[in-house]
């Protein structure tokens, strides 16, 4: 043995670093959805004049071109700044989605999901036949 080396202690398997929460929008996962206020405030901002990767980095949103993709959309549905410049919900929320509705648990089927049954894809009270 040679004096002056010290013993090497075994090396440790490196730790795993915890689970990250995606809460930035570095962070955020690619296919994420924007709440309508985010949106409507990435439209707002970019209508005042502000450019869409400011207002994209404002609004929480991932980039400038889905800032881009914002405003076409609300054009699309409607939106001319020439027109009127009131931002209305309707420019910038989600589409209706297409597919096949979810699937009713055992509870809901039979009924004693709670005190009042509500029609899932109306929003009221079911009819009785």
């Amino acid at each position: 043995m040679d004096s002056h080396n010290p013993p090497v202690p075994p090396s440790k398997p490196p730790e795993k670093p915890p689970k990250k929460v995606a809460k930035s929008v570095e962070e955020r996962p690619q296919n994420a959805h924007y709440s309508d206020v985010q949106r409507l405030q990435a439209l707002a901002l970019y209508e005042a004049g502000i450019p869409a990767a400011v207002a994209a980095e404002r609004a929480g949103i991932k980039s400038a071109k889905t800032v881009s993709n914002i405003v076409k959309k609300a054009q699309s549905r409607g939106y001319d700044r020439n027109v009127s410049t009131v931002l209305k919900l309707e420019y910038v929320s989600d589409g209706v989605r297409s597919g096949r509705p979810r699937k009713a648990d055992k509870k809901e089927a039979n009924g004693t999901a709670g005190d009042a049954a509500v029609d899932i894809d109306q929003g009221r009270p079911p009819q009785s036949i």
